[in-house]
């Protein structure tokens, strides 16, 4: 799915999270910066007798005289859809769960959270990530990371291949460099390194100042253990290649 189309799925999504629980979603800018974008967030938290929900989203809040608040919106729409419907299926899961077994409860209630990281915010770009955990049932939770850059001038989410020039090969030069990380402690992943087998076309990544951050979800590169792999490559490395 594209970032259009994804950005009217998500807008219809928001619409109706909005009706369903207004009393428990508030907005509070927690970064003030130097132009007419900066970064809040939206809270959520509910704890029944079958899902404790603390839900922290990033959002974009556009200034008052800000032209392009719809867009700015419909960002926002995106990256609360992302967690929103995971928090819907691991309602529904929650509720088949307890209403199989009646009145027994488990040791450990079920539980979703979710907080966020900002890597980077200036007047061009602001770049940040979710981590998003769920406990529901079994030997352990999980952690799925999502991330946003978005260009705040052209009021758009950036893909990897949106921050190098045209037909720049960068996928290789960043192939180089996670191999060769990843063999100062091979033993640390899948096959001692070598299940690496490249990024991705759609990779996932953040900015830092100064860096390309370059993840990989749980079990994707390496055992449980070893957590969400993370790789920050100096923007330098790829010269003026970087137009980001």
């Amino acid at each position: 799915m594209n970032i259009l189309t994804q950005l009217g799925v998500a807008a219809l999504i928001t619409s109706s999270i909005g009706m369903t629980y207004p009393q428990n979603l508030s907005v509070n800018n927690i970064l003030t910066v130097e132009n007419s974008i900066s970064i809040g967030e939206e809270n959520y938290y509910v704890n029944s007798n079958k899902l404790e929900e603390k839900l922290k989203i990033p959002q974009l809040l556009p200034a008052e005289t800000y032209e392009n608040k719809e867009l700015i919106y419909n960002i926002n729409s995106i990256i609360k859809s992302q967690i929103y419907s995971r928090k819907e299926e691991a309602e529904e899961s929650a509720n088949e769960y307890f209403n199989e077994i009646g009145e027994i409860r488990p040791n450990f209630p079920f539980s979703i959270y979710s907080d966020y990281e900002v890597g980077l915010d200036n007047d061009k770009l602001a770049s940040f990530y979710m981590n998003y955990y769920e406990y529901l049932g079994g030997a352990h939770g999980m952690t799925t990371r999502y991330s946003y850059t978005i260009d705040k001038e052209k009021v758009k989410i950036l893909e990897i291949n949106d921050l190098f020039k045209e037909n720049y090969d960068y996928k290789n030069v960043i192939d180089k460099f996670i191999s060769k990380e990843i063999d100062k402690n091979s033993e640390l992943y899948f096959d001692k390194g070598m299940g690496f087998n490249g990024i991705k076309e759609n990779q996932e990544f953040y900015l830092e100042d100064g860096y390309i951050v370059i993840y990989f979800q749980l079990y994707e590169i390496a055992p449980y253990v070893a957590g969400i792999q993370e790789f920050r490559i100096p923007i330098s490395t790829f010269g003026d290649n970087y137009v980001a």
